[in-house]
């Protein structure tokens, strides 16, 4: 099932291993690792990083939708 996260961008939300804020050290660092390492995908289309999203395969995505958000159209996709 695909889960909206903004500006017009869908994700596998089978694929989401946890949905998070982008506003801490630890996370900035997991982002910079992943842009090194070719495993980060950018989907804000260059607005401001609200969220960051880990997935299964390792990659790590950003968005510009607030956490909240995301998990709120999470639960209504579950359950509907």
């Amino acid at each position: 099932m695909l889960l909206h996260i903004g500006q017009g961008n869908f994700v596998n939300m089978n694929k989401v291993l946890s949905v998070v804020d982008y506003n801490s050290t630890p996370v900035h660092r997991d982002v910079q690792e992943a842009k090194k390492m070719g495993k980060l995908i950018n989907a804000t289309k260059g607005r401001l990083t609200k969220t960051v999203m880990y997935m299964t395969d390792g990659y790590i995505l950003l968005s510009a939708r607030d956490p909240a958000v995301i998990f709120e159209r999470y639960q209504l996709r579950k359950e509907g």
